[in-house]
């Protein structure tokens, strides 16, 4: 065994890795790979887009429509800040449009 057997694959290496097995129809591999991307990263885009295409094609439709809004949340709603939480922002977003109504309702 090498030290190259010891460390943990990149994230990136990791995803395409699964991708890969699913391309080829090794559903069951692909799904441990897309699985240990998210223990490491849990808002892995990417991964939770395949994921969420793989349980539907198993016909894991709860699980699926959990994965694909999850990531659709936050293609729709980045985080403008490198460790900005999602409720970080969406509350300094509901405070600039009270702020904003506000400010209509008193220059209009």
């Amino acid at each position: 065994m090498n030290l190259r057997d010891l460390l943990p694959q990149s994230i990136d290496s990791e995803y395409n890795q699964a991708v890969q097995l699913h391309k080829a129809g090794d559903v069951a591999h692909a799904e441990e790979h897309f699985r240990t991307v998210l223990k490491r990263k849990p808002n892995h885009v990417q991964t939770l887009l395949g994921l969420g295409s793989l349980l539907l094609e198993k016909g894991n439709t709860t699980e699926a429509k959990a994965c694909m809004e999850k990531a659709t949340g936050f293609i729709m709603n980045p985080p403008t800040l490198p460790g900005e939480s999602l409720v970080g922002l969406a509350k300094a977003r509901q405070k600039a449009s009270r702020r904003s109504l506000l400010d209509d309702q008193f220059l209009s």
